[in-house]
């Protein structure tokens, strides 16, 4: 069973009021395996620990983490899609305009006019050990524009990244996460699924860390800094037998599928 979880955060207000309450939105795809009667509201994905007979576990449980800003890019569409598209073509009519230049002071005023050249500003972000990396190119918002004024305003259009899941669920191990993917936030950023075992029935908690990048400026320069905030979830396992879909039971069985009369194609059987 492969367990999607999406955290759809509102980057701006979670920057402003430094929190991620009220400001996380949690979705996954269990909504039909919900515990009856559990009214607590708490955000916990319902995992099914199928099982034969003998007690043996019949079916693994994977989950998937992947998060997203409210106002940002899907995960989907590679962030700077449009802009690449955009850039050819700009380039292109740049070039035929040049090559008509008759003058270098032509040449020069064709190349810092942001009508007809591509200004790409470079996202300059802190890691977390400190360091000041320059990113070259351009940050796609969810219109398929390049962003060119980097604000507070702008923050929801880099992606949030999860650098940390652990927690009792962890710890007691009842599910193993593993890293994926890459850790460039101008790229898809980080990528994390986990194991679950589902002998261990009941509720368990886990936290994630996710960092948003927050722009502060420094130096004549904008600085895009990480911040780093908490979410407390929670996955809920239980049991069930292992049935056939199609019968029902327990046992292997004959579909029940209804005679068909032979069917003529081409005229053989």
């Amino acid at each position: 069973m492969q367990i999607s979880i999406v955290t759809v955060i509102d980057v701006e207000a979670a920057l402003i009021e430094g929190t991620l309450d009220n400001n996380a939105y949690v979705v996954d795809n269990t909504q039909n395996f919900a515990v009856p009667g559990d009214t607590s509201g708490e955000l916990s994905t319902q995992v099914i620990g199928v099982h034969n007979v003998d007690g043996s576990q019949a079916a693994e449980a994977v989950l998937n983490w992947i998060t997203i800003g409210v106002s940002g890019v899907p995960n989907t569409l590679p962030r700077a899609f449009h802009h690449r598209h955009r850039a050819a073509e700009s380039n292109a009519r740049l070039l035929t305009a040049v090559k008509a230049a008759r003058t270098p002071n032509a040449i020069a005023k064709l190349l810092g006019d942001h009508e007809n050249g591509q200004r790409s500003p470079s996202l300059h972000v802190r890691n977390r050990d400190g360091e000041v990396r320059t990113l070259h190119g351009t940050v796609m918002n969810s219109q398929g524009e390049a962003v060119d004024r980097f604000d507070l305003a702008a923050a929801g259009n880099l992606p949030p990244v999860v650098t940390n899941i652990y927690g009792p669920a962890v710890d007691q191990g009842v599910m193993y996460p593993a890293l994926y993917g890459s850790p460039d936030v101008y790229t898809e950023g980080w990528y994390w699924s986990a194991s679950v075992d589902t002998s261990k029935v009941g509720q368990h908690v886990y936290s994630l860390d996710v960092v948003l990048h927050e722009p502060v400026a420094e130096k004549g320069r904008v600085l895009w800094v990480p911040r780093t905030f908490t979410q407390t979830s929670s996955i809920t396992v239980t049991k069930a037998l292992n049935v056939n879909g199609f019968t029902g039971c327990i046992a292997p069985g004959v579909l029940p599928m209804v005679p068909a009369a032979s069917i003529c194609a081409g005229g053989a059987l």
